[in-house]
């Protein structure tokens, strides 16, 4: 996992064979960087460090993954060991190793000059790209106008513009989304309901239906709660997964997919139910990163994927199109009136 692959670059590699439905790495999700489209969802630890966190709740996902990150690698980068059994006695995990594999530069089109996405000759996405770099740099200020400058370990000594475009570039190039917004199975409420339900029952409080009736409840709680409400509230959750961040995208066939753990708090990579890997050689693991076009790729990765099944071309409005240069093209005329007949019926 992370060597060099053929052709430059990082990415995981196989080094044995890896058969169909197998999990080839799982991280424990308090070793994930995560944050939704909730207000509400955000990491006390770095909320902490701003005078006004308001601002830092409600900034767009990828802005407060940014600002995580960023506290990570130039601040602290220790968290919270929550497994239960630490062989080795220490509460913290330190990330070092895997912040110091992540890209120092980036080359995405925001940090282009404007001569060279006029290059692109594409006029859809350079005007997105504008907007994206408007949006980051109000972001990045309002953030800066927050923060707080009397702690010890201020943020605001170090947020420049360029470590908060560093954080962005990273966070929209290494996250990933689902619609899942609950949270890990815990026995804990199930065990004390079990034990309800004996004593309601053995001191005769009750008769069997109606303590079935309770624990009927709470198991209903808790499906509304990790499965319903998530979903009925679109509650989107944007994860950065160490290691599994290296794997590289593939528009269609892909060989693995990640997925949540419910039963072990985690995130999984899992080879698919029809793929082997690794059969002969050494074998690079993609994965996708869902159905982008090369302006998305592009805009938000750096790159673009050749034969891409899900690129699309955005037309100009057929107003807007020059005529005699299409004429002179084609070598013909049109036939007057068509643009007229397209306005007739609806289709301009």
């Amino acid at each position: 996992a992370g060597e060099p692959i053929i052709g430059g670059g990082l990415g995981l590699l196989t080094t044995n064979t890896i058969p169909p439905n197998t999990i080839m790495l799982q991280v424990p999700t308090h070793l994930t960087f995560s944050t939704s489209n909730s207000k509400l969802d955000s990491n006390p630890k770095v909320e902490a460090l701003f005078e006004h966190p308001k601002v830092y709740n409600e900034a767009p996902w990828w802005a407060k993954l940014a600002v995580d990150l960023i506290v990570c690698n130039d601040i602290d980068s220790f968290v919270k060991n929550n497994e239960k059994d630490k062989d080795d006695g220490d509460d913290k995990i330190d990330m070092r190793p895997w912040l110091d594999s992540l890209p120092q530069s980036f080359d995405t089109p925001i940090r282009w000059t404007v001569e060279q996405r006029n290059a692109l000759q594409y006029t859809p996405l350079v005007g997105m790209i504008a907007i994206q770099e408007s949006l980051t740099r109000k972001t990045h200020e309002k953030l800066l106008q927050a923060l707080s400058s009397s702690s010890s370990t201020s943020l605001k000594d170090i947020f420049t513009y360029e470590k908060f475009l560093w954080g962005c570039d990273c966070a929209r190039s290494r996250a990933f989304s689902g619609s899942y917004g609950g949270s890990a199975f815990d026995p804990k409420p199930y065990a004390f309901t079990l034990l309800l339900v004996a004593v309601y029952i053995g001191l005769g409080m009750g008769t069997i239906e109606q303590a079935s009736n309770g624990a009927g409840l709470v198991l209903c709680g808790s499906i509304l709660k990790d499965f319903v409400f998530p979903k009925l509230f679109k509650s989107k959750k944007y994860i950065i997964c160490p290691m599994v961040d290296m794997a590289n995208h593939v528009g269609i066939e892909e060989d693995a997919n990640v997925a949540f753990e419910y039963f072990t708090n985690g995130y999984s990579l899992n080879t698919k139910a029809d793929v082997t890997l690794g059969e002969n050689s050494k074998e690079e693991v993609f994965i996708s990163y869902g159905p982008r076009s090369n302006d998305a790729l592009l805009q938000q990765y750096g790159f673009v994927e050749a034969d891409n099944a899900h690129d699309v071309y955005v037309m100009p409005p057929l107003r807007e199109w020059d005529i005699a240069a299409l004429e002179e093209a084609c070598g013909r005329k049109f036939q007057p009136g068509r643009l007229q007949k397209l306005e007739r019926a609806g289709l301009l």
